[in-house]
């Protein structure tokens, strides 16, 4: 059990940087159907089952803000994106230094495993804009 939790721990910073980690709960069912859609929009996605506290130790971890946790999180060369976000959201958090992690609140796309339309972007210097 320790060494499961630790290998989750420090799997995001241990991994090929381009990798995209998935960690989500496997009671959710909008989860796997947003996975699949990166994946055909080319972003491939390394998925990891874990407990509802496992995920919230990751995360603490990334100090994601509690209002903007979803029941997954992404981790891509030390960012988070959280939530259904969009694929246009997730190229510029990938091509931008200054974003730290990228977060899209729930609604009914969400439920059916669809891209959210808002989102908040989080930068290094602590600026939250959403769009």
């Amino acid at each position: 059990m320790i060494r499961k939790l630790l290998l989750i721990l420090f799997l995001p910073f241990c991994s090929n940087a381009q990798e995209f980690i998935a960690y989500y709960n496997p009671n959710c069912r909008c989860c796997l159907s947003y996975f699949s859609k990166l994946e055909k929009d080319g972003i491939k996605v390394k998925r990891i089952s874990v407990s509802i506290n496992e995920l919230n130790k990751i995360k603490n971890q990334f100090n994601i803000p509690s209002h903007l946790r979803s029941c997954h999180t992404i981790i891509y060369n030390g960012k988070f994106i959280e939530g259904h976000v969009p694929i246009d959201a997730i190229r510029k958090l990938m091509n931008e230094k200054d974003i730290i992690g990228i977060a899209s609140p729930h609604s009914t796309k969400s439920g059916l495993g669809d891209y959210e339309s808002n989102y908040f972007i989080l930068r290094a210097n602590g600026n939250k804009v959403k769009k």
